[in-house]
């Protein structure tokens, strides 16, 4: 920016310059009266280049005291002023009602404590009983269960070999009664058919001879064909009736093993379920006891009596660090809340300033500042660039505010020893970006150029006349401000008349002097 005003001014100048050149022509061709110039002396000086702001004196070490708690303010134990120690009692709150809640929240604590151990103690003793009953096997449900499966076994392996014998007897053909059956029964038939036989022949004799003998004959023949049929019916009712018993015996015993499968499966079905109703037992005894111990747990109880605890130690507000109370809200009697003092470091201090967004690409962390308080006047305090903040400065919605002057917030801590300044105090800082001791420097419109666009100086020697005669001398430009520039080169020696205004005149140019400065 300053550049850019340099830049303005010379270009003014320039105009001016060339204005000049064409009023001046006729004159210098005529060798009219010389021009009057301001000359300034050359000698060796300071020059810097700055960005100069303001801001106001900070303690580098600023510290509020707060407080969350609304209890009343018993004391307070210090005044603006007062210098404190890491850990001083600044002011102590009413802790009356905090304290009978911690009493009564560890009596609470005791008690469930007490009453959870009783617990847990009888849900493990219920446990452990369960359990060695078990490994024992002296599980009355379970013993009942598997007695009750050996017994359908057997019942079922009877009823299997009574059936099974049966099959065999009826397969084998040796069932006595079967067998006597089928014997009487085929005795019965061939004496049927002998009856039948002699049936016949005495039929046939006596209707070839109707004689009384033949007929006696055959009469007698009837009745034994009638006897043994009669016998032979009889048999073989006989064996029917034992086949059908048979059969019926078969079936009785086939309905016997079904019975006894059934009653077996019964018995296995209600062997698993009491062992599962046991198992479930005993995993129930042992939720319970997990159940109990976590129950037993007082975590939160713990944790909300370590709060309460917590909020008692806050109750005596102590000094987090070492330094001055610059600021006391605490009021004895009144209800604590919020910022209650304000400690800082007094010895240590910082301005707090802000750099213009057309300045901010020139300056950077560790440059030298030289510092002035408005209150103190004629006293410069030294001062080193420490922080330069990373975005411009914010709205009170915390977004980065847009404008056209965007400006970044900086410290510059003070360096300088029992400076005399005090926090709160306002200022100015100019921030060196470049310094140089011992050089030459003029004014800014000295410099000029020459045909082939080198810059140049002008300085004057006297003549006979009492006029003075401008010649130039090729110099190099260093660090600029708004009002000088650094320049070099091997023709400068102190003492030396330069004139000030040098874009005005041209070489070989009569100048008649009308003040020296320097």
């Amino acid at each position: 920016m300053k550049k850019k005003n340099k830049i303005l001014v010379a270009a003014g100048i320039v105009a001016i310059a060339a204005i000049g050149v064409f009023v001046w022509h006729p004159w210098k061709a005529n060798a009219a009266a010389a021009v009057s110039m301001q000359t300034t002396q050359l000698s060796k000086a300071s020059i810097s280049n700055i960005v100069s702001t303001s801001g106001v004196i900070q303690s580098t070490d600023s510290v509020n005291v707060y407080t969350d708690l609304t209890y009343s303010i018993n004391q307070v134990n210090v005044k603006v002023g007062d210098h404190v120690n890491a850990g001083d009692v600044l002011c102590v709150l009413d802790s009356k009602d905090l304290n009978d809640s911690i009493t009564q929240k560890m009596a609470t604590i005791k008690t469930n404590a007490a009453q959870s151990a009783q617990k847990i103690k009888t849900s493990e003793n219920t446990y452990d009983n369960t359990k060695n009953t078990l490994s024992a096997g002296l599980n009355t449900q379970i013993n009942d269960a598997a007695d009750k499966v050996v017994s359908a076994q057997q019942n079922l392996e009877t009823a299997q070999q009574k059936l099974s014998d049966a099959k065999k007897h009826v397969d084998t053909n040796t069932d006595s009664s079967l067998i006597s059956a089928k014997s009487s029964l085929d005795s019965a038939q061939l004496s049927l058919d002998s009856a039948q036989k002699a049936y016949n022949t005495a039929h046939d004799d006596y209707h070839d001879d109707d004689s009384e003998l033949n007929k006696e004959t055959l009469d007698n023949a009837r009745d034994k064909l009638n006897s043994a049929q009669l016998t032979y019916d009889t048999a073989k009712k006989t064996l029917n009736a034992l086949n059908v018993t048979t059969d019926e015996n078969l079936a009785t015993y086939a309905q016997a093993v079904t019975t006894a499968q059934t009653n077996y499966d019964s018995a296995l079905k209600s062997q698993k379920a009491i062992l599962s109703s046991v198992n479930q037992s005993l995993d129930t005894s042992a939720n319970s006891v997990a159940t109990d111990k976590l129950s037993a747990d007082q975590t939160t109880a713990q944790k909300e009596l370590e709060a309460l605890q917590a909020k008692l130690a806050k109750c005596s507000v102590t000094a987090p660090s070492s330094g001055t109370i610059t600021a006391v809200y605490a009021v004895q009697n009144a209800s604590a809340n919020g910022l209650l003092f304000v400690i800082e470091d007094t010895s240590a201090l910082k301005m707090v300033v802000k750099i213009k967004e057309y300045d901010i690409a020139s300056v950077k962390t560790g440059m030298n500042a030289v510092i002035k308080a408005d209150a103190i006047s004629g006293k410069e305090f030294e001062g080193v660039l420490q922080r330069i903040a990373p975005t411009s400065l914010k709205g009170n919605d915390g977004k980065t505010e847009s404008s056209t002057d965007a400006e970044f917030e900086a410290d510059i801590l003070v360096t300088s020893k029992d400076a005399g300044l005090l926090i709160g105090m306002n200022g100015t800082a100019d921030i060196v970006l470049e310094k140089k001791d011992s050089v030459y420097t003029v004014p800014f419109d000295a410099v000029t150029t020459d045909a082939q666009g080198k810059n140049i100086i002008y300085t004057v020697t006297e003549q006979k006349d009492g006029t003075y005669k401008a010649t130039s001398i090729p110099v190099t430009v260093g660090i600029e401000t708004d009002s000088e520039i650094e320049i070099s080169g091997s023709g400068l020696k102190d003492g030396l008349k330069i004139v000030s205004e040098g874009k005005q005149i041209t070489e070989g140019s009569t100048v008649k002097l009308a003040g020296t400065s320097k």
